[in-house]
């Protein structure tokens, strides 16, 4: 009897986790829906507060979310936060003092997270936001957090998890395989297990004529059941290889490979868990797969600051990109300024514009005529239910008077050579709120017919940046000409600063480029070329690259188009199979093809390639020798002999592979062990 390929994996077991996250949100819920106090440095919360707007939390000394302020992508943390959530209750103005603090992870039991259903039965007030008794709301504003009503938190914690079950197949059953299940199949076999965890876990009753599981997917399609090449937790995962085939059960779905939980994998009648690649499995029948995790929001959203008059104390708020993969039913933005910690925050809905966007106007008289800094952050109510963080911003709004912006030019990166220099805007502030940067630059040559207004883009540590090249500036040399200017959210353009910087004649030495041959493989007969210190004075509009071998002049020629990469390089990858499987010297050489379309050559370099090809036999059959043959136990040189075949004798092989540097043939001997022949 031949084993398959599922006779040779060691065990692999899972551990399942619960998230301390989750844990402390869900306390945060019993705390809510419970209606009691809690405890935020020192500060009460009233039991009338509406459970659709807060977070309620009981961890001292948390930071307060104004302190988050710093970047549009540093307001919230990762974690997955979970909380019963509203589309109705958003307040909109309130006098409340209402104090937004970060929920630092609080923990708590799981014993815990079994009361909540009970506590919330207890709660039959809290429908309705009584602005005039709140002291303090304590709100967890993070990115990408989610927030989920109790039902959507219920069907989350009972759904079909992936993850190992463990062995479950009844003890009266377990043994050496003798006398037939309840569904007609061989105890401790492969089938028998399948067949009681469908049962068991699924919930579903097999078919009792499926036969041995190599037809477990033909009769299982015919009976009308879904068989195909896609895995899912809780089907049946089946294979066709050796003599009466395998099936085990789908625990887990991970990329290109499946966990797996079977019986008898190895002849032994036992339990087993075991990571497959999902090729190696004919197909899986979906009798009754498992309910899968739902769906995680993908988000994203930028916030922009308009028409900002810090006289009259006002200025819009302008969402855009807002974009999931839910439906986004409301937009919010909470803002409050950085007097007095939170106490004049307003939860604003945004309105959809005409062209996509989301408005809000704010006035600071709203906001207790507090000026200074103001905190505005961004979230989303999916269709799903959730609310989820997606960002913030903040805005200085100064006395209506003083207008003195500040920012420093640095030049950076300057090669004289390739014409590049990048431009730094350090000491960036601006009292009336910053739109953008906008820095013009242009060469003393011919007046400004070369000049471009460039956009500067934020870097990580707050300073802004913009790329040249005197490529797009006419290819001038000499003096460039480099100004400073602030869009500013009240509309206006203020000039802050300029410099100047000197591109230097260099010697015309050519072209240049390096020719380099890497990632040489023996097997398929296969390498890159990868160019580098590329530079033509001209431009270079393509880089291509004719290769050929040496075999029969250049009847194989083939003129490649470099890649450019990341780090400025080109590359193309060459096959021989593309080269009439040619060995021996092939030729590289390269081409610059300019910016006014006239194509130079640079150089050139030549490459040794050999391969060993495969033999052209069929992927199984019988194989007869034409001289002696060592058999060994592994596709390796090395191994030692374990037995031999003479000239004349035949085998039946049902692989072919690639070790070593040879090619070998393998077949399952009569003792089950697989066996392995060089044949190159």
């Amino acid at each position: 009897m031949k084993k398959s390929i599922f006779d040779h994996c060691s065990q692999r077991f899972s551990i399942r986790k619960c998230s301390c996250g989750v844990v402390s949100v869900l306390l945060g819920i019993t705390l809510l829906l419970g209606g009691a106090n809690v405890s935020a440095e020192e500060e009460a919360v009233s039991s009338h507060l509406t459970e659709d707007n807060v977070i309620l939390s009981n961890v001292q000394n948390q930071d307060s979310i104004s302190d988050l302020n710093q970047s549009n992508n540093d307001f919230f943390s990762d974690e997955i936060e979970e909380n019963n959530d509203s589309e109705e209750n958003i307040v909109e103005t309130t006098e409340a003092n209402t104090n937004v603090n970060i929920d630092d992870s609080a923990g708590c039991d799981i014993d815990e997270v079994n009361n909540i259903n009970d506590e919330a039965e207890s709660s039959d007030k809290m429908n309705e936001f009584e602005s005039d008794e709140v002291q303090s709301v304590t709100l967890s504003i993070q990115e990408n957090t989610v927030y989920y009503t109790e039902k959507m938190l219920s069907a989350s914690l009972n759904s079909g998890k992936s993850g190992v079950v463990g062995d479950d197949y009844p003890s009266g059953w377990k043994g050496s395989g003798g006398g037939q299940d309840t569904w007609g199949y061989t105890k401790s076999t492969c089938t028998s297990f399948v067949a009681y965890r469908l049962r068991n876990i699924n919930k579903f009753e097999i078919p009792k004529n499926l036969g041995n599981a190599g037809e477990w997917g033909r009769k299982a399609q015919s009976q009308g059941y879904l068989v195909n090449k896609k895995p899912a937790v809780g089907a049946v995962a089946w294979s066709t290889e050796g003599t009466y085939g395998h099936v085990a059960w789908v625990a887990a779905v991970n990329g290109n490979s499946v966990v797996v939980e079977e019986y008898n994998w190895n002849w032994d009648y036992a339990y087993h868990t075991r990571t497959m690649p999902i090729s190696s499995y004919a197909g899986f029948i979906h009798f009754k797969d498992l309910k899968s995790e739902p769906e995680k929001p993908v988000v994203k959203g930028k916030i922009e600051i308009q028409n900002q008059n810090d006289k009259a104390g006002t200025f819009d708020v302008i969402v855009t990109d807002a974009s999931s993969n839910y439906e986004i039913r409301e937009v919010q933005l909470p803002i409050w300024s950085a007097q007095n910690d939170q106490d004049d925050i307003i939860w604003y809905r945004a309105q959809k514009q005409g062209n996509g966007t989301y408005k809000t106007s704010v006035k600071i008289s709203d906001h207790k005529n507090d000026r200074g800094t103001y905190n505005i952050h961004l979230y989303y109510v999916l269709s799903n239910g959730q609310q989820i963080g997606i960002g913030g911003t903040q805005t200085n709004i100064t006395d209506g008077k003083s207008e003195n912006p500040t920012g420093k030019l640095k030049i950076t990166n300057q090669d004289d050579k390739t014409g590049t220099f990048s431009v730094i805007i350090e000491d960036v502030l601006c009292p009336n709120g910053l739109k953008e940067i906008r820095v013009p630059v242009w060469s003393e040559k011919n007046g400004q017919d070369d000049i471009i207004w460039y956009t500067a883009t934020k870097q990580n540590d707050s300073t802004y940046k913009v790329s040249v090249k005197i490529s797009d500036h006419k290819n001038d040399r000499g003096t460039y000409n480099i100004h400073l200017y602030y869009a500013t959210n009240n509309g206006k353009f203020l000039g802050v600063d300029g410099t100047q910087i000197e591109i230097k004649e260099v010697v015309d030495n050519g072209p240049t480029g390096d020719i380099a041959i890497k990632n040489k493989n023996n097997q398929t007969g296969t390498f890159d070329v990868i160019i580098s210190n590329v530079f033509n004075k001209n431009g270079v509009k393509e880089v291509k690259v004719p290769i050929w071998s040496e075999e029969n002049g250049q009847d194989d020629i083939i003129w490649y188009t470099a890649s450019k990469q990341s780090d400025n390089t080109y590359k193309v990858s060459v096959k021989a199979s593309n080269h009439k499987n040619s060995q021996g010297q092939y030729n590289v050489h390269l081409y610059y093809v300019q910016n006014d379309g006239k194509m130079i050559g640079v150089g050139g370099t030549k490459t040794d390639v050999h391969f060993i090809s495969r033999p052209s036999i069929p992927d199984k059959g019988n194989y007869t020798f034409s001289s002696r043959a060592s058999i060994k136990s592994e596709p390796k040189m090395s191994s030692p002999e374990i037995a031999y075949y003479d000239a004349g004798n035949k085998v039946y092989y049902d692989k072919v592979l690639f070790s070593d540097g040879h090619y070998w043939i393998s077949y399952v001997s009569y003792t089950g062990s697989r066996r392995y022949i060089s044949i190159t």
